[in-house]
């Protein structure tokens, strides 16, 4: 399923709230508690912002059928911010107006960073399912939460995999010049120094797409493997184009790329066989099986994207931190979502002092048979 436009508008006005709707349901109202959930609804991503959308409106529908929290039913305010920095912060100013008392998201760490602080200074916590910039949590807000990684985290595991499993001897990089895609390749080739020869490190703008002047440059570098870092929607022809041109080296690349079934694997074919990805091991998660048996069931047979699980968890959690706190008040809710702790399908979670989970690990993933299987820590 697409969020196509006109399929956001139905889901804004089934929520009640469309950008001329009167607030209902803030921390001093007695009406609805309202949750935000803030991505990438339309556009190139838009499979991003599904998962943060599908995995909210679970927990809503769980809690609700429940009782809701506090005795008040829960709804979700969904706003697109399309995977642009820019509009971000107009996508969080939107759910400040609309009184939310928590908010998932956002997807990309690009658009969190700035969307994070106007939360933050509202008052309003905000945890992500999916940005792994570290700046993202480094800052210390104490409103500020994610249930994902980092990119400290991840970058060691593709740099340990590359130079001591694959015992690779060149490598090029490639980032999407995001907080995202830099990010996690600048932290690659961080951990490849003194190992591995890096012959190649390039940018370009994450809307690119004819990318033949720098697979001319891999092309002739002879590497054994090469990394981008970057989002499913531009390493689909990124790869396409790499194979055309007779690169048969594998890419390898992070959690942006990982788990896109018809939006990377499918579109790239029998040229995806041996693409490396770095992930969170979600299928070893003690509750992945149960979850995705729910899900199936909720969304008539549809898969669960990669994010979808760490949105349920999210929102999960700014749930359940309310009971804990009982209060919607944001000072009280950060603080005993930073005292509790969760049993989630992705298993047990706490918090340390910055807002990242005590828990998990990346593992590599190699496409094989036309799926995600996991192939080392």
């Amino acid at each position: 399923m697409r969020w196509t436009p006109l399929i956001v508008a139905a889901l804004l006005a089934a929520a009640g709230c469309g950008p001329k709707d009167a607030p209902a349901g803030g921390a001093g109202d007695a009406g609805t508690v309202k949750i935000g959930v803030a991505g990438p609804v339309t556009g190139g991503q838009a499979k991003n912002g599904e998962d943060l959308v599908d995995g909210t409106t679970m927990a809503m529908e769980e809690w609700n059928a429940k009782g809701g929290v506090l005795g008040r039913k829960i709804e979700i305010v969904v706003r697109d911010d399309m995977a642009d920095p820019k509009l971000a912060p107009v996508a969080a100013g939107q759910l400040v107006d609309q009184k939310v008392v928590g908010v998932v998201g956002h997807f990309n760490s690009g658009s969190t960073i700035p969307a994070s602080e106007i939360y933050n200074n509202a008052g309003i916590v905000s945890i992500t399912p999916a940005s792994t910039n570290e700046f993202v949590t480094d800052r210390k807000l104490p409103l500020v939460f994610r249930v994902c990684g980092r990119d400290d985290q991840q970058s060691p595991a593709a740099a340990n995999y590359i130079a001591d499993v694959m015992k690779a001897k060149r490598v090029a990089i490639f980032n999407d010049k995001t907080a995202y895609g830099k990010g996690l390749a600048d932290g690659v080739e961080r951990n490849l120094k003194g190992r591995v020869e890096v012959v190649l490190s390039e940018g370009f703008d994450k809307a690119e797409r004819n990318f033949r002047p720098y697979l001319s440059k891999l092309k002739d570098a002879n590497v054994d493997v090469w990394f981008f870092g970057g989002i499913f929607e531009q390493a689909a022809p990124l790869l396409l184009q790499a194979r055309q041109v007779g690169i048969t080296a594998p890419m390898m690349s992070g959690d942006g790329v990982h788990g896109y079934q018809k939006d990377f694997i499918d579109k790239v074919g029998a040229g995806a066989e041996g693409t490396l990805t770095t992930f969170l091991n979600t299928e070893g998660a003690p509750g992945y099986a149960a979850f995705v048996a729910r899900y199936r069931a909720r969304f008539e047979g549809k898969e669960p994207g990669p994010y979808a699980m760490y949105s349920y968890s999210a929102a999960s959690i700014l749930l359940a931190g309310i009971e804990q706190a009982k209060s919607t008040d944001g000072v009280k809710l950060g603080a005993a979502i930073h005292a509790g702790t969760y049993d989630l399908p992705m298993g047990k979670v706490t918090f340390d002092a910055k807002g990242d989970v005590n828990s998990g690990g990346y593992v590599v993933w190699v496409v094989k048979g036309g799926r995600h299987t996991v192939v080392g820590k």
